[in-house]
């Protein structure tokens, strides 16, 4: 699994690597194909539900999965909120274009990115701010038709392992520091330098906890900012941690795996729950 989804209605969508969906219903998982076939890319929490197939955008609507748009080149991060006049969705593509979707117009937006960088992630909070975060590292705050650079945290760069925005427009980041500018080491190497908490807001990232208990080679998978406004972090390796509003941490570790599923060759699905 690469990416889940609940609906208002509180339905769980998931997707692997590749389609079909699947639908939790009763305990059981159903198969949601949809018209297109592609990598299946999910929105961030914090905003309305939307995914992309390929190139293609789908909005959920009247219960059911509905395309709204399709993209020239294949979608590499989506977001979007709801509105009085409806869907509001914001799209990345390969080809490094940014945009905006509402309806049947379309806007692009403006960004610094060199040629060849693309956005690989957004997250926002409705009603607030959206961010786009760079397979570069690069960081933006999206304003209405441009895309403003965020200062980063290190000098050399920053490789950036999740990304969440909080309900006063906040973002938090977690992520490694590189030191050496042309090489973008990535957590697992032998020069990756320790994780580092980051929060930004007025246009500036600011590191706000070094995690040094976290091993440099773990993975921050998870970051989430709770309603009572702790921080959860979690990592690939089972690694938990719960910030508090006072900066106050507390530990923990996943103390059960799921098993592994038996190898299944080309086959996908059907999958089921115990």
């Amino acid at each position: 699994m690469i990416g889940a989804v609940r609906t208002p209605e509180g339905t769980i969508f998931v997707a692997g690597r590749r389609t079909p969906l699947f639908r939790l219903d009763s305990g059981v998982w159903h198969a949601n194909p949809l018209p297109n076939r592609g990598r299946t890319i999910f929105s961030a929490p914090g905003g309305a539900p939307v995914l992309a197939v390929g190139r293609h955008i789908y909005v959920w609507q009247s219960a059911m999965w509905r395309r709204l748009a399709s993209t020239r080149t294949r979608v590499t991060a989506v977001w979007a909120e709801i509105d009085r006049s409806g869907y509001r969705v914001v799209a990345a593509t390969e080809a490094g274009k940014l945009m905006r979707i509402r309806g049947g117009s379309r806007q692009t937006i403006r960004h610094p990115l060199p040629v060849g960088d693309q956005v690989v992630a957004l997250v926002g909070r409705a009603g607030k701010k959206t961010y786009a975060v760079a397979r570069s590292g690069a960081v933006l705050e999206l304003t209405s038709a441009a895309a403003r650079l965020l200062a980063l945290p290190s000098p050399a760069g920053f490789r950036v392992h999740a990304a969440t925005v909080d309900s006063d427009g906040g973002l938090w980041l977690t992520g490694q520091p590189l030191a050496d500018p042309s090489r973008l080491e990535t957590a697992g190497s032998a020069s990756a330098a320790e994780l580092v908490l980051v929060y930004g807001n007025h246009k500036v990232l600011t590191p706000m906890a070094r995690l040094t208990d976290i091993d440099s080679q773990d993975r921050i998978t998870v970051i989430h900012v709770m309603a009572d406004g702790v921080l959860v972090l979690a990592t690939k390796n089972g690694e938990v941690r719960l910030r508090s509003r006072d900066g106050t941490w507390q530990n923990g570790k996943v103390s059960s795996w799921l098993p592994r599923p038996a190898p299944s060759g080309d086959m996908v699905g059907p999958a089921r729950t115990n």
